[in-house]
């Protein structure tokens, strides 16, 4: 039985930066799509490094497309993990870990978070990270609702809920 209305497909955004990078974001979304009966969409993109050609000595290049398959490998392999965790409890889940620059990779990120009903995201505090940029373009651009999640927080409660509300006609579209 559907305990909550109107959430049928959660986006949740997850940069990919490192092997070790706690996410809280994966266990609350997954939670609240199982409440929810919801399906998911994990948005796992990583940051495609580039140089300019006038900087690139076949060394530097040789380093820098490393880099890149390293980081696109941890994305497929942070992917995958949430694939099985989602079919674990039951929840439909589709995955994207798409390598892009980064301006791509928020512009793609904010098209994706139109297309479903609410996005979770974890909350960053290092002010260079790319979840942030992810955060802010959900919020100011996505029009529609998002949840960022502290540490910690690992499955869905909504003890706690802040709105923000200016009055707008994409305020309103984003509470409902």
């Amino acid at each position: 039985m559907r305990q909550l209305h109107n959430i049928e497909n959660i986006l949740i955004g997850l940069s990919v930066e490192n092997k070790y990078e706690p996410t809280a974001a994966i266990g609350y979304g997954l939670s609240l799509a199982k409440l929810a009966g919801a399906q998911i969409t994990v948005y796992a993109p990583s940051v495609k490094l580039t140089l300019p050609h006038s900087f690139v000595s076949g060394i530097v290049a040789g380093i820098v497309a490393s880099e890149n398959r390293h980081v696109a490998e941890l994305a497929r392999t942070v992917t995958e993990r949430i694939s099985e965790q989602a079919r674990a409890i039951g929840v439909a889940a589709s995955v994207s870990s798409p390598q892009l620059k980064r301006l791509q990779l928020v512009e793609g990120f904010t098209k994706e978070t139109r297309l479903h009903d609410l996005c979770i995201l974890d909350s960053e505090s290092d002010a260079i990270d790319i979840d942030r940029d992810l955060i802010e373009a959900a919020l100011l651009d996505s029009g529609r609702p998002v949840i960022v999640v502290p540490p910690g927080f690992t499955s869905f409660s909504a003890r706690h809920v802040v709105v923000a509300w200016d009055g707008s006609s994409k305020a309103a579209r984003a509470l409902f």
